[in-house]
């Protein structure tokens, strides 16, 4: 019992720590962009913001960079996930984003 209880405090103790590291990045990117962060977007974020799928087929032709981050950690495609933009995120995952950051 006191082996069990001693490996339960050291779980949590491991956990605390994690939970403690690293950025904030995976969290904010969970969130959506506030109307003035959505206002500064450039590039395939501001296109997948606006859901202009041809827009985000040209960048992605002149190499954009699919998978970029703003600086909360959001991906074109988190951004029209956010927006509820199908259209924009059919152009990012053919072109090549990957779907799973």
């Amino acid at each position: 019992m006191k082996f069990a209880f001693n490996l339960f405090a050291g779980v949590l103790a491991v956990a605390a720590v994690l939970s403690l590291s690293g950025t904030n990045a995976p969290a904010s990117a969970q969130t959506a962009p506030s109307p003035s962060e959505a206002a500064d977007y450039t590039g395939l974020h501001r296109a997948a913001h606006l859901g202009d799928a041809d827009a985000i087929t040209r960048l992605a032709v002149e190499g954009a960079d699919l998978d970029a981050r703003d600086v909360a950690g959001r991906t074109p495609a988190h951004v029209a996930g956010f927006a509820s933009h199908e259209n924009a995120l059919r152009a990012l995952a053919s072109a090549g984003a990957d779907m799973n950051l």
